[in-house]
Parts: structure tokens; C-alpha cells; sequence
């Protein structure tokens, strides 16, 4: 499991010429592999592969402070980098006058995202609050048996559970030439399950599947005559 934070505390009164940037970004990883081979006059095999991530990454600022700035950015960022965000692959072969092999690929990301301006803050200038999660599992099966009896069960899945939010929390006040919240969320799960199988009675099942469940949410609160949004833009 992995944790990125930043945060500007609760009641926290911050004043600079320039800009204010909350950021925090992930790039989670991981790749779990199996091979197995096992050969005898009744040869059974078992091959698997895991790969599972857990992330947490949040950009906050907290309830109640003031940010007199050009602009307030507070961004959050889950995004694959150059490999996959979880990787799994696993092999089996077995092979004698009885075969039987099973073979079985996971890889699956869970995680949320969130950028935030907590309830009762005050930004005096522009404020910018977005979240962004990016994620790619692949989970590949193979699996070969032979024998006089021949028989296999070759699974791979792949999936995500993702959340991500960017939300401006009730009586906020900004005052300044824009407010922007943006929530984004893509997750690409790929899985394939090849099976080969050979002998006088032979059978072999092959299976791959992705399911995705995500929440992507923009959110504003509430406010009132002396909480209230004022900008050129929104």
C-alpha cells in the first residue's frame, strides 16, 4: 500500500505575491510473475500470479484557512508511468499420462484520489482544485497440458476500483478571476487467457475477464451572502 500526501493545515493564513501550490502525485507499480512445470505419470500443476495495488493520494488544503495569492493550485495526481500499474502473468505446463494444470493472472488497482479546499476557507485571487487518475492493469494466462488425460483451467482478470473527487467544500469564499474544479478518471484493464491442451482425452477452459468500478466527481458546496463565490470565471 502506498500514501501521498500534501496539505496545508487547518486555519492556516498564508499571504504571497506569486502563486500557492498543494500538489501531490503518484506513480504506483508493481508486476508479480509464475512459472510452473511439473511432469510425472500423474503430473499436476498450479500456477499463480497476484499483482494487487493499493494508493491513497490527496492534496488538501484544510477547513478555515485564508490564501491571499494570484492563485491557488491544489492538484492531485494518480498516473502510470512507463510500466503498467499492476502487471501480472503466470504459466503452467504440466505434462505425463495424467495432466492437469491451472493456471490463474490477477491484477487489480484500488485506490482514490482527491484535491480539496476544506469547509470555511477563504482564497483571495484565483483557485484552481483538480484531481486526475490515470491507471493500466494487465493480467496474461498461459497454460499447456498433455498426457494420455489432459485437463486445464486457465484465468486471468483484470480490473480497477478507482475515486477520484475534487471538491470545494461549503461556505467557501473566492474572490478573484476564476475558479476551476476538474475531476478526471481513465483506467484501462486488459487481461487475455491462452489454454492448449493434447493427449487422447483432452479438455481445457480458458477464461478472461475486466470489470472497472470508478467514481469521478466535481463537486461545490454551499454558502450564503458572506460565503460566497465572486470570480470573472467558474
Amino acid at each position: 500500500d502506498s500514501t501521498v500526501t500534501a496539505a496545508i493545515g487547518a486555519n492556516a493564513d498564508i499571504l504571497v505575491q506569486d502563486d500557492v501550490l498543494v500538489s501531490a502525485t503518484a506513480k504506483p507499480s508493481t508486476d508479480a510473475e509464475s512459472i510452473g512445470v511439473s511432469a510425472g505419470l500423474a503430473a499436476v500443476g498450479v500456477s499463480l500470479a497476484d499483482a494487487a495495488v493499493t494508493t491513497t493520494t490527496a492534496a488538501t488544503v484544510a477547513g478555515g484557512s485564508k490564501v491571499t495569492a494570484d492563485m491557488l493550485r491544489v492538484t492531485a495526481q494518480t498516473t502510470e508511468g512507463s510500466d503498467p500499474t499492476a502487471r501480472s502473468s503466470a504459466i503452467g505446463a504440466s505434462g505425463g499420462l495424467v495432466g492437469i494444470n491451472g493456471t490463474d493472472s490477477d491484477a487489480s488497482f484500488t485506490g482514490s484520489t482527491t484535491a480539496s479546499l476544506g469547509d470555511g476557507s477563504t482564497v483571495t485571487g484565483s483557485a484552481d482544485v483538480t484531481a486526475s487518475s490515470m491507471t493500466r492493469q494487465e493480467a496474461s494466462a498461459t497454460g499447456v497440458v498433455a498426457g494420455l488425460l489432459a485437463a486445464g483451467a486457465i484465468l486471468s482478470d483484470a480490473s480497477s476500483d478507482a475515486t477520484t473527487k475534487a471538491t470545494v467544500g461549503n461556505n467557501v469564499v473566492v474572490s478573484g478571476n476564476s475558479l476551476e474544479i476538474e475531476a478526471t478518471g481513465t483506467d484501462n484493464n486488459f487481461a487475455s487467457a491462452v489454454a492448449g491442451s493434447g493427449g487422447v482425452i483432452s479438455g481445457t477452459a480458458s477464461e478472461a475477464s475486466t470489470s472497472t468500478t470508478s467514481v469521478t466527481e466535481a463537486s461545490l458546496g454551499s454558502g450564503d451572502a458572506t460565503h460566497k463565490i465572486d470570480v470573472g470565471a467558474l
